[in-house]
């Protein structure tokens, strides 16, 4: 299977450095995407994940990653495509 997508977060560190990572995964040949800006629901889907200790810009994070990976990849996974 080869990679077709590659999901940017906004959360973090990988915020920061966003575009950068997407500039390189391009530069390789890969399709990047960095998530959407945060909002309430992207930290309600984080805060139903994480522990009450955890800090708030990790609970944020952990609701960009969720969100992209139920609307189709984007987030910390690879997408992949089956060759034929």
């Amino acid at each position: 299977m080869a990679i077709q997508k590659i999901g940017i977060p906004r959360g973090l560190m990988i915020y920061r450095d966003g575009i950068l990572w997407k500039s390189f995964f391009e530069n390789l040949g890969y399709q990047s995407v960095v998530s959407g800006k945060s909002d309430r629901q992207i930290l309600d889907e984080g805060i139903q994940l994480a522990i009450d200790e955890t800090c708030l810009p990790f609970k944020v994070y952990l609701g960009h990653v969720v969100k992209g990976m139920r609307s189709g990849g984007v987030g910390l996974r690879c997408r992949t495509k089956k060759k034929p």
